[in-house]
């Protein structure tokens, strides 16, 4: 390492505990030190062997993995320091012990001295400490500018209406749908009842469609004054014959306001990395895709955006070959198989699952359908978990494979016509590269906005569901059959090539941009020390 050049850039990049955000920071890693950077890319141990297979000979010498390590709690053995595989329950525990392992991020920069810190958005911390240590930080956020910009204008906009209708959810399009092992505890979890000092309870509570219900056992009368002191200073309370008599303490803040400021304070500082990052924000995406969005946030943050990508893992790196799929693949024809994905960390319900099965049989259509089961109670089999003598009616037209699938190889592949996808970022910005348009059936978060903008660049179509958010197989299988095969699709599949097209023309034109900011200002740090 002492060979290197006095004008190399040293990176650390810490991103989130989750592949999907591994994967971009890995690659964008690559790009950077093709241009004279060295890149320590900092993570846990159980992640950085997920990767480890892509970091080929070439890297050695300009890229090192970094282990970060965690507090030792209980509940969280090693083996669950990622979101891969871990237990619902668990992602808030994970957070907390990300946030406790600040101590060992301070100890890597002591020793490794980087130039310059790229940080994820679950890391607020993190720039704080760069900064102690006179080190710049740049944020780069994974997910796409559209969604970001709608969160946080609704975050700091309250009340006035988005500029960009064209992307928000449909109606009956519900958050998250509840993973299978838990429908069989349907019966019991039907609401949980929180006290207020768990503002996080209803959070967590959401993320899985069961309603929260807030249990105050303190009076209403007192409870009333206190929030109406917090909330409408200055305006006098309706009922003077329950004030406290002079020589008494004021009444404390509310519980249900302390509650209400926590969960505040809490979204503030997740959400403060974007006002410490240094000018600029990186995004994993491109003008052509979302430029209008990219100039709205731009305005909202006060900051530069810089768009990055996109960064997808290159298809001649495969840490998992599998030659059976590809072989299978090969037997078809061009653009006559829809792949079927719905991420690493969304899961169907048991009834969702039967309607994307018959709505796949029905559209008569070839496909690769990869389906994954949370790893919570016993092992679901996949034969219970279809329906019933589906896989024996499949015959040659379809494969269903468990956990994995190389979703690279199988979209560049010229026999893929579609992807049946939850619209994960990632999964968007491979489907473009490859000119493969999208059967769009969002699930969580911010993929509703992803499909929206997918569909509203006319690259998608969204099987859209009923007004108590439920798919239906006969629409699955006519979207399908639209996107792949017949003439009313012939734009979608037309507009989703020309992306692929102009991708190529452009070339790394974002990171060579990226290049010139990211030593414009390492300078101006340094001179600003001397």
């Amino acid at each position: 390492m002492e060979t290197r050049e006095r004008s190399t850039v040293k990176v650390l990049m810490l991103p989130w505990l989750a592949h999907g955000h591994i994967s971009p920071y890995l690659e964008l890693a690559k790009k950077l030190t093709s241009r004279n950077f060295f890149i320590y890319l900092c993570s846990t141990p159980i992640n950085l062997s997920s990767i480890q297979k892509r970091v080929t000979e070439n890297f050695s010498l300009s890229l090192e993995l970094v282990e970060l390590h965690l507090p030792s709690l209980p509940e969280l053995p090693p083996h669950h320091h990622t979101t891969n595989g871990l237990p619902p329950h668990l992602l808030s525990t994970l957070m907390r012990a990300l946030d406790m392992s600040s101590s060992s991020f301070s100890n890597i920069l002591q020793t490794r001295r980087p130039d310059l810190v790229i940080y994820d958005f679950l890391q607020p911390w993190a720039p704080t400490i760069a900064s102690s240590y006179n080190i710049p930080a740049v944020e780069f956020i994974t997910t796409g500018v559209a969604a970001t910009s709608f969160s946080i204008h609704t975050f700091r906009k309250r009340g006035i209406e988005y500029p960009f209708p064209e992307i928000q959810p449909r109606a009956g399009l519900r958050p998250a749908p509840p993973p299978p092992a838990a429908e069989a505890e349907a019966s019991v979890k039907k609401e949980v009842i929180y006290d207020f000092l768990q503002p996080w309870a209803p959070t967590i509570a959401s993320s899985y469609n069961i309603p929260a219900v807030e249990f105050i056992t303190t009076g209403v009368a007192a409870t009333s004054f206190s929030i109406h002191t917090f909330r409408k200073r200055g305006i006098e309370y309706p009922f003077p014959e329950i004030q406290p008599r002079a020589g008494l303490r004021p009444a404390p803040p509310p519980p249900a306001a302390e509650a209400e400021a926590s969960v505040k304070k809490d979204v503030k500082e997740r959400s403060g990395g974007i006002k410490q990052s240094c000018k600029m924000i990186l995004f994993n995406t491109f003008r052509e895709l979302e430029g209008k969005y990219i100039d709205y946030l731009s305005t909202l943050v006060e900051k530069k955006i810089v768009p990055v990508g996109p960064l997808v893992q290159d298809t001649n790196i495969d840490e998992h070959k599998d030659t059976h799929i590809m072989q299978w693949l090969g037997t078809k024809d061009e653009f006559s198989t829809v792949f079927v994905s719905f991420g690493s960390e969304s899961f169907l319900s048991k009834e969702e699952m039967e309607e994307v099965a018959h709505g796949l049989e029905l559209s008569k259509v070839n496909f690769i359908w990869v389906v994954r089961f949370p790893n919570v109670g016993e092992k679901i089999e996949l034969q219970e978990a279809l329906p019933k003598g589906f896989l024996d009616r499949l015959g040659e037209r379809g494969l269903v494979v468990e956990d994995w699938a190389p979703q690279a190889q199988i979209l560049a592949h010229s026999s893929t016509g579609g992807l049946v996808s939850h619209c994960g970022w990632n999964s968007i910005l491979e489907s473009l590269k490859f000119g493969v348009p999208i059967i769009a059936m969002p699930m969580k978060h911010e993929q509703p906005m992803n499909g929206r903008l997918a569909e509203d660049v006319g690259v998608a179509v969204e099987v859209k569901r009923n007004e108590n958010g439920k798919l239906n197989r006969e629409e699955i299988a006519q979207v399908i059959r639209k996107v792949v095969v017949e003439k009313d699709g012939e734009d979608v599949r037309i507009k989703a090539r020309e992306f692929s097209e102009r991708m190529k023309m452009k070339g790394e034109e974002e990171i060579d941009g990226l290049v010139e900011e990211l030593v414009q200002l390492c300078k101006e740090e340094e001179m600003g020390r001397e």
